[in-house]
């Protein structure tokens, strides 16, 4: 793959990681300016909620799907390309590139896991209303997952 085929397809990833958060920010943006446009008083607050009362998830869903691609996207790379270097500077064979990606795999799964989480619950405190909290560096603070015991967040752990 020669350099100009590269420099396309990282632009095509990053387009592909950038969009969903602009869809996120243009449906937020659509929500809180509807009532400004339609006459109405002139209160900027978000449509959180339908006219039948219940929530509207797609703004958290794309929102955190976009901070859990940038997650996955920029640790996979920052992996790949140290593992890589050093693999590629000591001189080493390629199988000691697939062990130090494989292993390297291991917090790239972590990272990502806990990003998805984390802007789930953050995306969540801001619908109801809540300021977003300190984060709880654990993967079992935010996913429900068969392996991992959920620890509660306790109030302590709020941000003051």
């Amino acid at each position: 793959m020669d350099i100009t085929t590269s420099f396309f397809w990282q632009n095509v990833v990053l387009f592909a990681l950038l969009a969903p958060s602009v869809v996120g920010i243009g449906i937020s943006t659509y929500y809180t300016n509807k009532q400004a446009h339609s006459g109405g008083a002139k209160v900027h607050r978000p449509a959180m909620h339908s006219s039948a009362g219940e929530t509207r998830p797609i703004g958290r869903l794309i929102a955190a799907a976009g901070a859990t691609l940038l997650a996955l996207v920029f640790s996979a790379t920052s992996i790949l390309a140290v593992a890589w270097a050093l693999v590629k500077l000591l001189g080493l064979p390629d199988f000691v590139l697939w062990g130090l990606l494989a292993l390297g795999a291991i917090p790239v799964i972590w990272v990502t896991l806990w990003t998805a989480g984390r802007s789930w619950h953050v995306e969540h405190l801001l619908e109801k209303g809540d300021d977003a909290d300190q984060p709880v560096f654990d993967l079992g603070a935010y996913l429900s997952l068969p392996f991992v015991r959920r620890r509660p967040i306790r109030p302590h752990d709020r941000a003051e």
